[in-house]
């Protein structure tokens, strides 16, 4: 069972990691123990400037790569902001 609060110090806790910051460096071993203990979880995000925002997401695993490193293709047709 879970507990409210912030997902990085639980992270933290689950790997037996003294500090979030210590999240940066994780090993295969350690990214698939905490995805095994993550999965199914629900996240509800709150964001504070937009009222009754309030998103919900489910853990399904965690990558081992960064978001920032995927990209998705839009199809002209399919995406025009405008």
């Amino acid at each position: 069972m879970f507990m409210r609060g912030n997902l990085v110090n639980l992270a933290a806790s689950i790997l037996g990691k003294s500090r979030p910051e210590d999240l940066s460096t994780l090993n295969d071993a350690e990214r698939r123990m905490l995805s095994r203990n993550l999965k199914g979880l629900q996240i509800h995000v709150v964001h504070r400037g937009e009222s009754g925002s309030k998103k919900r997401f489910k853990v399904h695993l965690l990558l081992n790569y960064l978001t920032s490193d995927c990209g998705l293709e839009y199809r002209s047709c399919l995406f025009n902001p405008f």
